[in-house]
C-alpha cells in the first residue's frame, strides 16, 4: 500500500491502532446498541450516529453518544477539524465534508466494539479497517482531503460503514437492525430515502423537511402580488414580490430614453411611436409664408385672400399681403408671430412697426396706416413724384423731376 503519510506522530497513531490499543473504553456495553451478534457485527453508517447523538432512537442514550463521541475525538486529536467530542458529533452530520464524516463513523464505531482495528477488509488497497483508518488520518491532517487519493479512502471508509458493509471480511456479518438511512420507514422516523443528506426532502436524521414559501420561488403564495422566480426589480415583479408597471412608449410619460411620450404610439404626430420627436414640415395653412408660398393665411379655404394653394386670389387683400386693410390693426407682409405683428394681423406688445404712427429706424414715413397712395406707402416709404414709381395722384413718374421728358416735374404726362 501506498501511504502519503510519514510524519512521526500519524505514525504513532497508526502504530498504537494495529495492535488494537484504543486506549481506554468508556464502559458501554454494545448490548445496548446491537442484539447479540458474531464478534465482528459491522459498522454504523453517519447518518446512524447522526440520528442517535441527541435521543431520537432508542438505540443509544444521550449520555452515552458523549462518551463514545469524547472517546472519539480523543483517537483523532491530530485532526483538527475532529479534535473535540462536538466536532465529531457535527461530522457525522456533515455531507460538505465526507471524508471527515465517513472517518467520525468508523471511530465512533471502534469504540462501540462493533468491528475492530484488526478487521479484515476485502478487495481493497488496505488490509485491515486499522490501515485506512490511518491513512484518512493522514490525509485530513495534510490537508488532502479533497484529492484523488482522499476520494479513494473516503470510499473505503463509506464501504466499511454502509448498510451490507461491503468490504468487510466474512467473519464481519452486519445484524439487520433498522437504521436511517436503510430506505426504510421505520419507527421513529418521519421518512427514509435511503440516505444521510439534507436539503433533499427528507433530512439526514430522517425527519421531513418543509420548504417554507419564500418571495422568489416562482410561486404565488399568500401575501405575494407576484412571483417570477427571481428578487429582481424593474421586470415586471419586483424584489419584495408586487407588481411592478413597467414604463412603456405611449403611457404618456416621458421616461428614460424616450425623447417625447404623447400617450399613443401613432406617427406624424409630433411624437413617433418609438417616442421620438418627430420634426414637422411646413405646410400650406401653417400660418406661416414658406418658400414657394404666395401668402399663407393659416387654412385651406378659398375666396378669403389666400387660396387653398397659399396662391394669392386675384388682389383680394389678406392678412400677411403688406397692406392694413379693413379690420387689421397691422400688416408686415406676414403671417408669424412675435414680430410686433401678429399672424392675425393685430399689434404685439410694444414693439415698433410700420404702421403705428412712429417712424422708427429704418422707416422714411410712417402715417399710422399700411395703406398706398397716401403719401407713406405700406412699407413706410415716402411716395413722391420722382421716385420712378406711380402712386396716388400721378399720372406718370419717370424717376426724375425734369420737364420735356414726356413726365413733367410734377408727374404730370406731357404732349409732345
Amino acid at each position: 500500500m501506498n501511504s502519503i503519510w510519514g510524519r512521526q506522530g500519524v505514525l504513532s497513531i497508526a502504530a498504537a491502532i494495529l495492535v488494537g490499543c484504543m486506549g481506554p473504553k468508556v464502559g458501554i456495553d454494545r448490548q445496548s446498541i446491537i442484539e447479540d451478534g458474531p464478534e465482528c457485527v459491522g459498522a454504523r453508517s453517519p447518518g446512524f450516529w447522526c440520528q442517535n447523538q441527541d435521543g431520537k432512537n432508542p438505540n443509544l442514550t444521550v449520555e452515552e453518544f458523549q462518551m463514545l463521541a469524547e472517546q472519539a475525538a480523543a483517537f483523532l486529536a491530530d485532526v483538527d477539524e475532529l479534535d473535540t467530542a462536538g466536532e465529531v458529533a457535527a461530522a457525522v452530520c456533515d455531507t460538505s465534508n465526507q471524508l471527515a464524516r465517513h472517518l467520525a463513523a468508523v471511530v465512533l464505531s471502534l469504540e462501540a466494539n462493533l468491528i475492530s482495528p484488526n478487521t479484515p477488509l476485502e478487495g481493497e488497497d488496505f488490509d485491515t479497517v486499522g490501515e485506512v483508518v490511518a491513512e484518512a488520518i493522514a490525509v485530513l491532517v495534510a490537508g488532502e482531503g479533497d484529492s484523488d487519493h482522499g476520494e479513494d479512502v473516503k470510499d473505503v471508509l463509506n464501504g466499511i460503514t454502509d448498510k451490507k458493509n461491503t468490504v468487510l471480511g466474512d467473519e464481519c456479518v452486519p445484524d439487520e437492525e433498522p437504521f436511517c438511512g436503510d430506505g426504510n420507514m421505520d419507527e421513529g422516523e418521519e421518512c427514509d430515502d435511503g440516505n444521510n443528506e439534507n436539503d433533499d426532502g427528507c433530512s439526514a436524521v430522517c425527519t421531513i423537511e418543509e420548504e417554507e414559501p419564500f418571495c422568489g420561488d416562482g410561486n404565488v403564495d399568500e401575501g405575494e402580488e407576484c412571483d417570477d422566480g427571481n428578487n429582481e426589480n424593474e421586470d415586471g415583479c419586483s424584489a419584495e414580490c408586487t407588481e411592478e408597471e413597467e414604463p412603456s412608449c405611449g403611457d404618456g410619460n416621458v421616461d428614460e430614453g424616450e425623447e417625447c411620450d404623447d400617450g399613443n404610439n401613432e406617427n406624424d404626430d409630433g411624437c413617433s411611436a418609438e417616442c421620438t420627436e418627430e420634426e414637422e414640415e411646413p405646410f400650406c395653412g401653417d400660418g406661416n409664408v414658406d418658400e414657394g408660398e404666395q401668402c399663407d393665411d393659416g387654412n385651406n379655404e378659398d375666396n378669403d385672400g389666400c387660396s387653398a394653394n397659399c396662391t394669392d386670389e386675384n388682389g383680394r387683400p389678406f392678412c400677411g399681403d403688406g397692406n392694413m386693410d379693413e379690420g387689421e390693426q397691422c400688416d408686415d407682409g406676414n403671417n408669424e408671430n412675435d414680430d410686433g405683428c401678429s399672424a392675425e394681423c393685430t399689434v404685439e406688445g410694444d414693439e415698433p412697426f410700420c404702421g403705428d404712427g412712429n417712424m422708427d429706424e429704418g422707416e422714411q414715413c410712417d402715417d399710422g396706416n399700411n395703406e398706398n397712395d397716401d403719401g407713406c406707402s405700406s412699407t413706410c416709404e415716402e411716395e413722391i413724384c420722382g421716385n420712378g414709381v406711380v402712386e396716388g395722384d400721378e399720372e406718370c413718374d419717370d424717376g426724375n423731376l425734369d420737364d420735356e421728358d414726356g413726365c413733367s416735374r410734377v408727374c404730370t404726362e406731357e404732349s409732345n
